[in-house]
């Protein structure tokens, strides 16, 4: 590994399918976005979520944009793929379909192994499983003398955020989706489901977001999508940012993360 690496994830919204919206505009134009910014970052890795209608040629193509040349996409049941590109070569570890919502893409590139994934947007139930499945990974790769990144939309809330939830209207919104559609459960009793992150927290990874700031978070969404690392990466964490600027309101629907390491 390098001595300055640089990690991003990002759910990037149906594939840059959509056509313009009331708040978005039509994914083509999101895609230019996207591209320009990941080509300002230059990170060494990029988590993707929502990669609607790619393959892997498609995205290792577009990648050249921020000077990557390898990529994977995860082909599952779901339309919603998640994948990966690098400026390292790309070893497949895992694919996991049965018991996820959109799946779990587990790889080897620069030094580290990277999981990504997406959780059920509905359910928190099945988030919980979900994790279980994400830990039983992560477990593999440090009996193998790996460190590890697990990157993606979790789709659930994290406790600490909770006190910044607090003055937001996010429980009022969840508990409306609710109300409108009785198969999206993502409250308990009212309240946020918390045990699908502190599950993480408890078996050793870090949230670095969350290491790294020093103040309690703005909120203008749900704070969804996490780079969680293993004890010898966190330790070597010394940026970690969930980008919320005015900018990002028109690239998706979702904020990008990104988390820089000094290796040496």
């Amino acid at each position: 590994m390098q001595d300055i690496f640089t990690v991003v994830t990002y759910n990037v919204y149906v594939g840059f399918t959509n056509e313009a919206e009331d708040d978005l505009p039509a994914g083509e134009e999101r895609k230019k976005r996207v591209s320009k910014w990941l080509k300002e970052e230059q990170p060494d890795i990029v988590a993707f979520q929502e990669l609607n209608g790619y393959t892997y040629q498609k995205l290792e193509q577009e990648s050249r944009a921020w000077n990557h040349s390898h990529a994977s996409v995860l082909y599952g049941t779901s339309d919603f793929r998640v994948g990966i590109s690098s400026k390292h070569p790309i070893k497949i570890k895992e694919c996991i379909f049965q018991g996820m919502w959109h799946g779990l893409l587990h790889v080897s590139t620069g030094g580290v192994d990277v999981i990504v994934t997406h959780f059920s947007p509905f359910e928190y139930k099945l988030c919980r499983l979900e994790t279980e499945m994400v830990l039983h990974q992560v477990e593999k790769a440090q009996l193998q003398g790996w460190e590890v990144l697990v990157m993606g939309d979790l789709n659930s809330l994290s406790p600490d955020d909770a006190e910044a939830i607090t003055k937001t209207d996010i429980v009022e919104k969840y508990a409306r989706r609710y109300r409108e559609k009785d198969h999206i459960q993502n409250l308990i009793d009212g309240q946020p489901d918390y045990q699908t992150i502190r599950k993480l927290k408890e078996r050793g990874l870090t949230d670095l977001q969350a290491q790294q700031r020093s103040s309690l978070p703005e909120l203008p969404r749900p704070r969804l999508d996490y780079i969680w690392a293993s004890e010898g990466l966190a330790a070597k964490c010394r940026q970690a940012h969930w980008h919320i600027g005015e900018a990002f309101t028109l690239m998706s629907d979702h904020f990008p993360v990104n988390a820089v390491f000094q290796t040496s």
